[in-house]
């Protein structure tokens, strides 16, 4: 089986996370953090790209990273999400 395209890769992760944010009640919205791999420098105009379609309105602070012993993998996301849960406050 050959492995996805780089582009491909970056939608499925992105699709991946919206699936596990969505399963304890967040969205993209409820980012704050992501830190980034990929596993060439070269692919970061098209990775940006792709991460400015997810987050076109206030992204989150960001980290990017080359990460040479990435073998099938072309990127890979870490994120952190905070919501609210409601006033706290006594």
């Amino acid at each position: 089986m050959q492995p996805l395209e780089f582009g491909e890769q970056v939608h499925r992760t992105f699709g991946f996370i919206k699936e596990a944010l969505g399963s304890v009640g967040c969205g993209l919205e409820d980012v704050v953090s992501c830190e980034c791999w990929l596993s060439h420098a070269r692919d970061f105009v098209a990775f940006n790209a792709i991460y400015k379609s997810y987050f076109s309105k206030d992204p989150p602070v960001r980290c990017v990273f080359p990460a040479r012993f990435m073998f099938d993998c072309k990127v890979e996301l870490k994120v952190i999400a905070y919501k609210p849960v409601g006033d706290l406050r006594p």
